[in-house]
């Protein structure tokens, strides 16, 4: 995703104060805020484009918001867009019910907390930049596979065995991305949420000092697969598995400060097995 394209927030509302009200509490130079007075124009904005949001009042004439939120949930290609209900009417129970049902994520009554507003939908604009960049990942993933797919017809057994690891690599950036999608739709869950993602994820975690690079934690996954076990990893300082790569000779040179994302490593097991995997710190 380009990091310079702004975030699309479509607004909508029957009363103009109101637009220019939302316009002030949420404006950003990260964000494309798009204003519609109806139902109607709503439904058109969400035909020409995508949006990380959509801000809907309840109480409009014509096609009211219920109905609005039920016809853009009804698209395949803008049912995953979250819509929060803000209304100063519809507070009764049955109401509220009525919005969920139709697929609100929230329901916020005015009048309302401008700090709050911003924080929920600050949330769900860096859900949204999130989605990009792996489905952008994705892209580029699918892109690559295709070249080697023709470079394969041109090679022999030692090219043909090379894809097929590369396939295995993609199953694996594929799982782990399904995992931290499925993560991160629980932005606003405990700690404790968290830790279940960190001790039941199939993929090696282990979480790690920036001052002096010391174990803190590992899950199962990354002990099961390495050997370790967890007395002899966590408080230590070495890079216990020699991690080998194009970039890095050795785990020592990791910078911790620095992030990298799928970098193609080699490491060795408690055993002294070696194996290859992809590293994202």
């Amino acid at each position: 995703m380009d990091n310079n394209k702004k975030i699309n927030i479509l607004l909508v509302d029957d009363r103009p104060e109101n637009l220019l009200t939302l316009e002030a509490v949420l404006a950003s130079p990260s964000y494309n805020l798009i204003m519609a007075n109806s139902g109607e124009e709503a439904l058109k904005q969400v035909l020409k484009q995508d949006f990380a949001v959509i801000l809907l009042d309840v109480q409009m004439p014509g096609l009211n918001g219920f109905d609005t939120a039920r016809l853009i949930h009804g698209r395949e290609q803008s049912k995953h867009i979250p819509i929060i209900f803000i209304t100063a009417i519809s507070q009764a129970v049955e109401n509220v019910n009525q919005g969920y049902a139709v697929g609100a994520v929230d329901y916020i009554f005015k009048p309302f907390n401008p700090d709050i507003l911003k924080s929920k939908v600050g949330a769900f604009a860096k859900l949204y930049e999130y989605q990009q960049q792996i489905n952008d990942q994705k892209q580029l993933l699918k892109k690559r596979s295709i070249e080697l797919e023709k470079a394969n017809e041109k090679l022999g057994n030692m090219e043909k065995e090379l894809l097929q690891h590369n396939n295995n690599l993609e199953k694996l950036v594929r799982e782990k991305t399904e995992k931290l999608l499925l993560a991160n739709k629980d932005l606003y869950q405990s700690q404790e949420r968290f830790q279940k993602i960190f001790a039941s994820s199939p993929s090696l975690i282990a979480i790690r000092s920036l001052n002096d690079g010391r174990y803190i934690d590992v899950n199962e996954s990354w002990l099961y697969y390495t050997g370790f076990s967890y007395d002899e990893v966590i408080g230590k300082q070495a890079g216990m598995l020699h991690l080998l790569s194009k970039n890095y000779a050795t785990a020592q040179d990791l910078d911790m400060q620095k992030a990298i994302r799928n970098e193609r490593i080699q490491y060795t097991t408690c055993d002294g097995q070696e194996r290859i995997g992809l590293l994202s710190t």
